[in-house]
């Protein structure tokens, strides 16, 4: 019998010590020019190589992010209407917080010609 409750304390300790923390990703989003916050920012993160999407959100009025995510590589994608989109690859430690601070977005306006009613 002791035997038994050695071998199931041995195994959840064991257990415990492969259990990986979930790592954090954080940052903020800005226009290229003014240097203001853009909030309801697309925040995207896609784990590689299957490129399935592992988490996602907007960003806050302050243009701040911040997404709790298992360690692995992922492909991070931020987007906003009217601004170009811009891509990273990231990779995320466990228990660890990677700080990607401020990331600029740069305009992508398009001019259209006039309409004709």
């Amino acid at each position: 019998m002791k035997k038994m409750f050695f071998s199931l304390f041995l195994a959840l300790v064991v257990a415990g010590a492969f259990a990986q923390k979930n790592g954090t990703l954080s940052g903020a989003v800005t226009d290229a020019v003014s240097g203001e916050a853009v909030p309801a920012a697309s925040v995207a993160l896609y784990s590689l190589p299957d490129s399935l999407l592992a988490a996602g959100m907007a960003t806050d009025n302050e243009g701040a992010f911040s997404l709790s995510v298992r360690p692995a590589k992922y492909f991070l994608r931020l987007s906003c209407v009217g601004y170009a989109t811009k891509e990273m690859n990231v990779t995320v430690e466990s228990g660890k917080t990677l700080k990607l601070g401020t990331i600029a977005l740069k305009e992508d306006a398009k001019m259209l010609d006039e309409a004709t009613v």
